[in-house]
């Protein structure tokens, strides 16, 4: 069918419904506006509730302009979304919403209805909607993964540079979710008539059809009960309040989309003081919900393990999941949980918690308005249960969120697709289990969490916290660093991070190895468990004979023995061979990363830009370097090194001032040296690839395992 047979057979006012349609014709009655069906793109949504479509605007003295016509269902506001509109528009910062949020047509309000229904307009990219796709059409592909995580991170970062913690009790975290909808009996007989045992909220579990007894999320959602004193640390600040893909366009460039100028639509549940976990937890449940609706119908197995994944988002992909499904909802709570860790106080554990919540809110609204499927409906109500036990038992401090959590004994399950063997060990190893990644894997790992994106959160990547009895920073005796001393200046470098011990509540430096060798003839590491801790020797020895992986750290300790010295400058030097091309092989990692407060005295080299960052005295803020070390005193410095994608062999030199000399120092691996500044060349380098080329493997329940 042509655009123009389209138009034609198109009826405008049995889709909007005749009295709508009326009230839209009647309001331009008096000042000669007429509206033209827009064929393109046309209707953009109709799912019973909600309706959207384009239209042309005919009036007297201006050209024809294109406009997104809503027709929205009695809201919770009065005069409805158009008043939640202007808010979110003059929301600040200024300069994001303005980019970000879809403005309204001049001249063009609101028009009320019997009911509480209205109609809306909205403008997009300046009234040209020709070239404009909705996230929904994009999920499907593989770009939706890119899509969600550019969202998430920049509604956080961009929209949400204020953000604070406030603790709430959880029915008043959840009242602007959910509203009045699951507050009152009469609703919750409508919407659960085949769950009665739901209905029952003064109960603290409850029991599903199948016999299973779960903590009630009604009842915690109320805060009935021992629920009644429940708070939790929210990250709070501006949250669209409906996320999800028909409320989020991106304009096209080339018949591609722009991802980074998408456009939130549809702000009736915007609010400047809500729970920022809200707009994320929908965003996975609506991809999870989007896949559910695709295939039909799932077992119950299924059921469960799709539920781990959106509650545990790190956790192993059960094998018949499409990896696209899990890198989905592995990307937006990365997006969510990265932000949230890389905060000034790290609200990684508030972002979890308040997750939870957010998920069994946004289950239980998915549950309410599948009275028709009740299949579907019990699946919702057990996800919540299951979210409603993390908030009453929350998982341990030492689990991490964005990891599988296994028990040690336990079998987890093979990644999509996987096979499992069992192969031989070099001499001195036991045979091991492996498990393989999936076979349509090429390009399909789960994306690098997007606050590993940022120079400052490189830096923090690091690892947990490390409690010590004693302040400062030293070398273990084990650390084989080598010296270079000269008259003035005596100089020790190391690069095993599991020798380098730093102050307590520092970000413990660990490090993640690619090494050629294929997973089957990869032994098993020397700390049996999900660890990066104590790998180093063992990674760069035979028979892996690995590279650091995304990260090299370089401990400089530098002694001023015979007068003050200042370290002014530093200086990358790249081996002739370094390749900028990604590095292949096998990525040895582990969880746990992310935590803790900066090490004194970082510089920062990402070696893929050839950009140096000094962050002097364990601060956030970058500085000239300028580093003084008295006479007789020793001061450290950690070089971190880091790359995504190339492979760079490099040492580091150092510019030392000390009165009218100034040497260079030297740091490689083994060793330093020390003279005058360019007139030895060493060539002696540590090595750096970037990890995006290479399949991950993880320890985890006593075989390696494919995944991040």
């Amino acid at each position: 069918m042509t655009a123009a047979e389209e138009h034609e057979e198109f009826d405008l006012r049995r889709f909007l419904g005749k009295e709508a349609w009326k009230m839209l014709i009647g309001s331009g009655e008096g000042n000669g506006r007429t509206f033209e069906y827009a064929s393109h793109p046309g209707v953009m949504k109709d799912d019973g509730r909600t309706k959207m479509v384009t239209l042309f605007v005919n009036e007297r003295g201006r050209s024809q302009r294109k406009v997104i016509l809503k027709l929205c269902p009695p809201g919770k506001r009065k005069p409805g979304e158009s008043g939640a509109h202007r808010d979110a528009e003059r929301s600040e910062p200024t300069e994001w919403s303005k980019r970000h949020i879809v403005s309204q047509p001049e001249n063009l309000n609101a028009i009320f209805l019997a009911g509480g229904s209205y109609l809306m307009f909205m403008d997009i990219a300046g009234g040209d909607s020709d070239n404009t796709l909705l996230l929904t059409e994009l999920l499907e592909e593989e770009e939706a993964v890119e899509a969600c995580s550019t969202v998430v991170d920049s509604v956080l970062r961009g929209w949400n540079p204020s953000a604070k913690t406030k603790k709430l009790h959880i029915s008043e975290m959840l009242k602007p979710r959910i509203g009045k909808r699951l507050l009152q009996d009469d609703i919750l007989q409508r919407c659960f008539p085949g769950i009665p045992q739901l209905l029952d909220t003064s109960a603290e579990h409850f029991e599903l059809p199948t016999g299973e007894r779960l903590v009630h999320p009604i009842a915690l959602a109320q805060g009935r009960g021992r629920y009644s004193n429940m708070r939790l640390d929210v990250p709070v600040g501006n949250a669209h309040g409906d996320f999800h893909g028909d409320n989020i366009a991106f304009p096209l460039q080339y018949d591609k989309p722009a991802l980074n100028d998408f456009l939130l639509l549809d702000l009736d549940s915007y609010l400047p003081k809500t729970a920022l976990t809200h707009d994320p937890a929908n965003l996975a449940l609506t991809a999870a919900d989007h896949w559910l609706r695709a295939e039909g119908s799932v077992g119950e197995r299924q059921q469960r393990e799709l539920a781990n994944i959106l509650l545990r988002p790190a956790s192993a992909p059960p094998e018949w999941l499409p990896m696209r499904v899990y890198r989905l909802i592995a990307a937006i709570h990365e997006a969510g949980y990265g932000w949230a860790a890389e905060t000034e106080r790290n609200w990684g554990g508030e972002w979890r918690r308040a997750t939870y919540a957010s998920t069994m809110a946004a289950a239980l609204l998915f549950a309410s308005r599948e009275t028709g499927d009740p299949d579907r409906q019990l699946w919702y109500v057990r996800l919540a249960a299951q979210a409603a036990q993390l908030i009453v038992a929350p998982p341990t401090a030492q689990t991490p969120w964005l990891q599988a959590h296994q028990p040690e004994n336990s079998t987890a399950p093979s990644p999509r697709g996987g096979r499992t063997s069992t192969t031989p060990e070099p001499s001195g190893a036991s045979a091991q289990t492996v498990q393989h990644p999936p076979a349509d894997s090429r390009g399909g790992r789960p994306l690098l969490p997007a606050w590993l994106k940022s120079t400052r959160a490189k830096i923090l990547l690091a690892g947990g916290c490390l409690g010590l009895a004693a302040g400062g920073l030293w070398l273990t005796d084990d650390s084989h660093g080598s010296g270079k001393t000269n008259d003035d200046l005596h100089v020790r470098v190391a690069t095993n991070p599991d020798t380098m011990v730093l102050a307590p509540g520092v970000a413990r430096l660990e490090g993640s190895y690619i090494t050629k060798q294929p997973i089957e003839r990869v032994p098993a590491p020397p700390v049996l468990r999900d660890s990066c801790v104590g790998r180093y020797k063992w990674a760069h020895s035979a028979p892996l004979n690995a590279v650091d992986a995304e990260n090299t750290f370089v401990w400089v300790e530098i002694t001023a023995l015979k007068s003050p010295v200042r370290i002014t400058g530093a200086q990358i030097n790249y081996a002739k061979n370094s390749l900028a091309a990604p590095y292949k092989g096998t990525l040895l990692t582990c969880g746990g990363k992310g935590g803790g407060n900066q090490p004194p005295n970082v510089l920062d080299a990402d070696l893929d830009t050839r950009k140096l960052t000094f962050y002097p005295d364990g601060g956030e803020d970058p500085a000239t370097m300028n580093l003084a070390i008295p006479k007789g005193k020793t001061e450290v410095l950690i070089i971190t090194a880091r790359a995504e994608e190339g492979f760079h062999q490099w040492n580091v030199t150092l510019e030392a001032v000390e009165g009218n000399r100034t040497q260079a120092i030297t740091a490689y691996p083994g060793g330093a040296e020390v003279g005058d500044p360019g007139k030895t060349e060493i060539h002696k380098y540590f090595e750096t690839a970037g990890g995006l080329a290479s399949e991950p493997y993880r320890f985890r329940s006593g075989q390696w395992q494919w995944g991040r």
